[in-house]
């Protein structure tokens, strides 16, 4: 490596070459090519963020690789620095303007296709994710070059708030992802960053967070432990150093600046093509392997003669006779709901030769409507049609919108692809051009969500977790009728705290979900029994596991109020039942000014009787603003009374609050306070969190408290709403 450049003189192209050379070309292999390349671009980062005094660190992959390797992990491709928030716009501002004509910062801004939100990116102009871009560009057609991530956070002040924060982000994520860990989603706090140490990696020092063992261990548990030999290899694919991107911002490396037009190329170079080549044919290879199984698999099952080829594996055959080269990972797949049955009587067989059920989408009827498999890193996709008059009617997601689609009915007839017999559309150019419009041209800029058969779109609260027929959906019959999100109505977090028992949770997530509120809402689950992991998938319930009590009630409830996303919070007691026009109602007589609402009268409900309405100065019924909360104090870090002193701390804050409870009509009371006869205990009897833990102990042994894994099942026992009506209960 050269020697540290001065930091007090503007770079230019003649100072980049001659303090930091591009040393590509000498790489023995395509990786280690590549791995230059952006030892190279760290380098001037480095020397960037120097001479403008703007703090960084090394982080995940490249963070374990300078403790375990001194360097890159020996497979890895691309670099992370995280830096926090400002910082980054620091570097932005001052730093990016002086980057090299051969890379380029890239944001929404400078290349506004690239589908970036929480991350930035240094890139390489001359070099290219080759694997990547041939996946990917239709839906992100940004630049693809070799890689310096720039993640970026927004410190938490307190450790616990980072793990707390972190805990959320975690059951917010319903797949393993990649990115799960970084900036927005790993929350990290300023005592676990600074003060900076530093770290070899590839002849450098660079820094990394203070706390860089306890970073690696959220990341990857026993860090040191090498994974198996398997998954040793770039989570980005195949890489080229010397292929660009597929980009109006690429240069050509044999057209660069004091170069011939055709450089000796090493001997790495001379065989990586015919390397690529050979990978291609052998992905391909497999996939098409994988599709006659898969063929033969159902042949002998239930669904043979009843499912057809679909998607781009249909314009596959029309257009080219082959598998679309830049769609070897992906085969769709259709067949009709009233033969639902025969396609889950084949699943067995195809798991047996290794096709994994992985996802099962549910549209917002509860309907189950795309299964998707995976083998071999390809994925192998289901519609479920819907037979409608003339029409079949599919669904598709993205994003957290559902896409509602409709072609026309069509008969099928045989084709031959593959070496083997398939059905597909009878009239499959009609069908092609309902979906896609002029199928014949191929456009790389595509993306499913310009189908040319959508016809509705909106707000998508289904699932997409895959459980077994007949187990109980999420949202079976939750949301009948479909509608977007009103943002006219302020968006509101309901916090629910919750120990052991789940019985009564389900009651409470039920009844958020059954809330016909108009605009956006969250519910906060935060469970702090560490013997009981809780789960359920919904987008609008965010559940936060926590392996150690909490050390009062109060610092528990502050602790869901800041993992709150939204500035109107509801108080939403796990052991009661809210019916579904709460929120509304609260919202609508909500005055910002006074920063405090709650009814004051409730429905009783007492060892199976349903009495009332009886006056209620009751904590569950209320909801308040974040500013109010903060200006109070917030939460006592106490156990019994926490609620009644919070309240007082709200009256104090005068300007009308005083009293507290507001008039409400009988018939729009929503609130039903439970005390005795649900088959737990009642904090306001057993009065602390030590109690409640002991009595818990005492309902283990005697096997009525679960513990483990516990997969939620929201739902009521009985209508509620029928038991107000009728005035008593079953």
């Amino acid at each position: 490596m050269t020697s540290s450049p001065p930091i007090d003189v503007t770079p230019d192209e003649d100072f980049y070459r001659t303090h930091f050379p591009d040393l590509r070309e000498t790489g023995e292999t395509p990786l280690r090519q590549c791995q230059l390349v952006m030892i190279r671009m760290l380098r001037i980062f480095d020397y960037l963020c120097r001479r403008h005094a703007i703090p960084y660190w090394i982080s995940d992959g490249t963070l374990l690789g300078a403790v375990r390797h001194q360097g890159f992990i020996p497979w890895d491709c691309d670099v992370d620095v995280s830096m926090r928030r400002a910082d980054r716009s620091r570097f932005v501002q001052a730093a990016a303007p002086d980057l090299p004509a051969d890379m380029f910062l890239q944001t929404p801004e400078s290349d506004p296709g690239c589908g970036l939100t929480h991350i930035f990116k240094l890139r390489d102009r001359y070099s290219c994710y080759v694997a990547w871009e041939r996946r990917y560009q239709a839906a992100h057609p940004g630049h693809c070059g070799l890689m310096v991530d720039i993640w970026s956070y927004d410190l938490q002040p307190t450790k616990l708030m980072a793990d707390l924060m972190n805990l959320r982000a975690q059951q917010q994520r319903t797949e393993k992802s990649s990115l799960f860990g970084h900036g927005g989603y790993h929350q990290l706090s300023n005592e676990q960053i600074f003060p900076l140490v530093y770290l070899p990696f590839e002849g450098m020092q660079l820094p990394a967070p203070r706390d860089y063992a306890g970073h690696l261990r959220f990341h990857y548990g026993d860090y040191m432990q090498l994974p198996p030999e398997a998954d040793r290899r770039p989570r980005s694919g195949e890489a080229d150093a010397f292929t660009p991107s597929n980009h109006p911002a690429s240069l050509r490396w044999e057209e660069r600046k004091g170069k011939g037009q055709n450089p000796s190329p090493t001997r790495a170079m001379d065989h990586e093509p015919a390397q690529r080549s050979k990978e291609e044919s052998a992905q391909a290879a497999g996939f098409r392997r994988n599709l006659q199984l898969l063929h033969d698999t159902l042949a002998g099952t239930p669904l043979a003669e009843r499912y057809w080829v679909w998607g781009g594996l249909l314009i596959g055959w029309a257009r080219e006779g082959r598998i679309l080269s830049h769609d070897a990972n992906d085969a769709d797949f259709a067949f009709l709901r009233r033969d639902r049955a025969h396609f889950l009587a084949a699943i067995p067989a195809l798991t047996e030769v290794g096709f994994v059920p992985t996802l099962r989408w549910t549209n917002n009827a509860g309907a189950a409507t795309e299964y998707v498999f995976r083998k071999d890193g390809a994925s192998f996709e289901f519609f479920e049609m819907a037979e409608e008059g003339d029409a079949f009617c599919y669904w598709l997601y993205r994003s957290g919108v559902e896409y509602a689609c409709r072609i026309p009915r069509h008969d099928l007839s045989p084709m031959t692809f593959l070496d083997r017999t398939w059905l597909k559309p009878a009239d499959h150019d009609k069908i092609l051009t309902a979906i896609y419009g002029d199928w014949r041209v191929p456009d790389p800029r595509w993306s499913f969500t310009q189908e040319k058969s959508i016809v509705e779109q909106y707000y998508w609260v289904g699932t997409r977790i895959w459980r077994s027929e007949g187990e109980p959906l999420a949202l079976t019959w939750l949301h009948s009728q479909t509608r977007p999100v009103d943002d006219s109505y302020p968006p509101v977090s309901c916090i629910c705290p919750t120990y052991a028992r789940t019985h009564l949770l389900n009651e409470a997530i039920f009844s958020f979900l059954l809330q016909d509120y108009p605009g956006r809402k969250e519910m906060i689950v935060l469970n702090d029994y560490g013997e009981q992991t809780l789960e359920f998938e919904h987008p609008e319930v965010c559940i936060v596991n926590r392996a150690g009590q909490f050390s009062s009630i109060g610092e528990k409830y502050a602790a869901a109020v800041e993992l709150a996303a939204y500035d109107l919070l509801f108080v939403w007691h796990d052991d009661d039942i809210y019916l579904p026009h709460r929120l509304r109602y609260c919202v609508e007589r909500f005055d910002p000014a006074v920063g405090f609402f709650k009814p004051g009268r409730a429905w009783f409900w007492n060892d199976g009787a349903l009495s009332g309405p009886v006056s209620n100065v009751l904590h569950g019924n209320s909801c308040w603003s974040r500013s109010l909360y903060h200006k109070a104090g917030g939460y006592p870090h106490q156990d019994l009374g926490y609620d009644a002193e919070f309240e007082q701390r709200i009256a104090a804050q005068g300007e009308g609050r005083g009293a507290l409870a507001a008039p409400i009509e009988t018939e729009e009371i929503f609130y039903i306070y439970r005390w005795t006869g649900t088959g737990a205990y009642h904090l306001s009897a057993l009065q602390t969190r030590l109690a409640v833990a002991s009595h818990t102990e005492r309902m283990v042994q005697c096997g009525r408290a679960p513990q483990g894994r516990i997969a939620l099942q929201p739902g009521w026992r009985v209508d509620y709403r029928d038991l107000v009506r009728n005035g008593s209960i079953g």
